[in-house]
């Protein structure tokens, strides 16, 4: 069961800090990835996205580090979250194509993510 909390701890500090970032410095981060914000609007999405949703997903996760009840499904989400990031990049990745470098970086972080939170759900379920 530590070893489940434990990924969940660190699925939770990605989260938190890629939201707190956002959230701190939004045109700094999608600089990085290749957005320009046209305007307002374009600024307000990538901050309630990036920023907001990572952040309270980021909270859910560690929260449930602390209740056995919710690790489960805190694992879960996160093998599915992580999961279909890889495969949305992967298929937008060989239809669109890539510049190097960064777009490299964030798929193998998804799949690396995606399979430890896999065995994090794994050793969760098996606690009964």
């Amino acid at each position: 069961m530590l070893a489940a909390r434990l990924i969940c701890a660190l699925s939770a500090l990605v989260c938190l800090l890629v939201g707190l970032w956002s959230l701190l410095d939004p045109a700094g981060v999608a600089g990085m990835i290749g957005y320009v914000f046209a305007g307002p609007a374009g600024q307000v999405e990538f901050v309630t996205v990036y920023g907001g949703f990572y952040t309270g997903v980021g909270a859910f996760l560690a929260l449930a580090t602390l209740r056995e009840d919710w690790l489960i499904a805190a694992l879960a989400m996160s093998t599915l979250g992580a999961g279909g990031a890889f495969v949305a990049r992967l298929a937008g990745t060989l239809a669109i194509g890539t510049a190097p470098g960064l777009t490299l970086d964030l798929l193998i972080s998804e799949a690396v993510w995606a399979g430890l939170s896999a065995v994090g759900w794994y050793l969760a379920s098996r606690r009964g």
